[in-house]
């Protein structure tokens, strides 16, 4: 197993997955909203896919031809009502089926301020 898509690769769970990833030599291909998270020194180390797990076509893209799936999506700053969680893990499941991708994790995070 060495190709690895990467859900929630720019919180703060996600970027410490890419550290020990590229460390153990893993190639990872990461879908995110916003590129400009991912940092400088992992540009050229990830691949990098601009998308929205609730797009279905941008999870499937993100698990073409990936032997396992890691899974860290959360909240980030959303305050209200949201699907993101509950929605993109449907898509990737859903993905990994159709994409043949066999092994995963998912790991969730919430944080509460009071």
């Amino acid at each position: 197993m060495n190709k690895i898509a990467v859900f929630g690769a720019t919180g703060v769970t996600g970027l410490c997955v890419l550290k020990s990833a590229i460390e153990k030599g893993l190639n990872i291909r990461a879908l995110v909203r916003n590129p400009a998270k991912i940092p400088k020194e992992y540009e050229h180390t990830v691949d990098v896919i601009k998308g929205d797990v609730l797009n279905v076509q941008d999870v499937n893209a993100t698990l073409r031809g990936q032997d396992a799936a890691i899974v860290l999506l959360g909240m980030g700053n959303i305050l209200g009502p949201t699907t993101v969680m509950s929605k993109g893990l449907e898509n990737i499941i859903s993905g990994m089926k159709s994409e043949k991708v066999e092994s995963g994790f998912s790991l969730s995070v919430s944080e509460f301020v009071c």
